[in-house]
């Protein structure tokens, strides 16, 4: 058991130290009394060029307007943003809690999280590595370690709310009890998990 957990922290330690790269991106910085254009470090994936944010989650490197080197952690802004890959990447400093504990039990009070759609109800995008063992035909244990993603919700200013895999129909009518038009959709089968997005903007646009 406890050569299985060494294997598996050596191959989590090796991804993050050998599966990424740093590319120098400009962005910007909302801290509570102000906006700071900035050089961002942002750690990317070596083969597809995505931004490693399991690791932005947490801190970032940057460069502020006078060249010095800094980090900026969740607990230091409100909100990061840059451009990459043609697309625009914004990142809201939030709890690092749920209503059934913390979204991430070793990360820090706060986490960035990505915001896939924002309004009253938002919608934020989590990564997290998830490590596994394997054991083959001959009786050898190998770590499989991949970077996984999970939706989270908020409403404005209260504890993020993960999206459950069972009884996810239940569990948004409930969430969503305020909004009758989007709990008949999700009652119905008319919008379902795979339409979680669609869900976040019909409750933006109708039920404020």
């Amino acid at each position: 058991m406890i050569g299985m957990r060494l294997l598996m922290f050596v191959v989590a330690f090796l991804s993050i130290t050998f599966s990424s790269e740093a590319k120098k991106i400009e962005g910007e910085i909302a801290f509570n009394d102000h906006i700071e254009k900035v050089i961002f470090k942002i750690p990317t994936d070596i083969l597809s060029g995505k931004p490693a944010f399991e690791k932005i989650q947490h801190e970032v490197d940057y460069i502020d307007a006078e060249g010095k080197k800094k980090i900026i952690y969740p607990t230091d802004a409100r909100a990061i943003k840059f451009y990459i890959q043609g697309e625009k990447v914004v990142m809201f400093s939030c709890q690092n809690q749920t209503e059934e504990g913390r979204l991430d039990p070793f990360g820090r009070e706060r986490v960035f999280m990505r915001a896939i759609v924002y309004g009253p109800l938002t919608l934020y995008e989590y990564a997290f590595r998830s490590i596994t063992s394997a054991t083959n035909a001959t009786g050898n244990v190998s770590a499989l370690d991949a970077v996984k993603y999970k939706y989270v919700l908020q409403h404005t200013i209260e504890p993020l709310k993960k999206i459950k895999d069972l009884n996810f129909r239940k569990d948004m009518e409930e969430y969503l009890s305020d909004c009758p038009e989007v709990v008949e959709l999700i009652h119905n089968r008319d919008l379902r998990k795979k339409d979680i997005q669609a869900i976040v903007e019909f409750y933006n646009s109708n039920c404020k």
